[in-house]
């Protein structure tokens, strides 16, 4: 007999990036609390996977599909989570991680491209790409 997989308890927890654990959580509060959908910003929604993207879009156009059990489980992760704490400051925080992380990895990005760059002697490329770098590293300060 074959369990599906969401149904089989030795199959192994799919384990969640730090900037899953941040997206669910936004996602969740903004769930619960419609209202706070006004601070995920347009410029801020590619930082997010696909599937929360399309969560947020489809909420901000009140699109949002009840039986989805993603959309399930996020709503009832808001409800299990419950406590005092102020909401709009939570998302915020979370949005900033998210940000500071995607801004991250587009560094490591640069990185790597000025390090082909340096080796295949294009020197121009590297100026582009290190002017790049360091405007996205200002970013991060700010």
């Amino acid at each position: 007999y074959h369990l599906p997989e969401v149904l089989n308890p030795f199959a192994l927890p799919q384990l969640k990036t730090r900037k899953d654990i941040l997206e669910e959580r936004v996602v969740s509060l903004v769930l619960k609390e419609p209202q706070h959908l006004t601070l995920v910003q347009e410029d801020c929604l590619p930082c997010f996977s696909l599937r929360m993207q399309t969560i947020l879009t489809d909420l901000k156009q009140e699109k949002l599909t009840d039986g989805d059990n993603f959309i399930n489980y996020l709503f009832l992760k808001a409800e299990v989570e419950e406590g005092e704490f102020d909401a709009v400051a939570e998302i915020q925080i979370c949005l900033k991680e998210i940000e500071h992380m995607e801004t991250k990895s587009k560094l490591d990005e640069i990185s790597q491209e000025i390090k082909k760059a340096e080796t295949e002697k294009e020197l121009e490329s590297v100026n582009n790409l290190t002017r790049e770098f360091n405007k996205l590293a200002n970013k991060l300060l700010d």
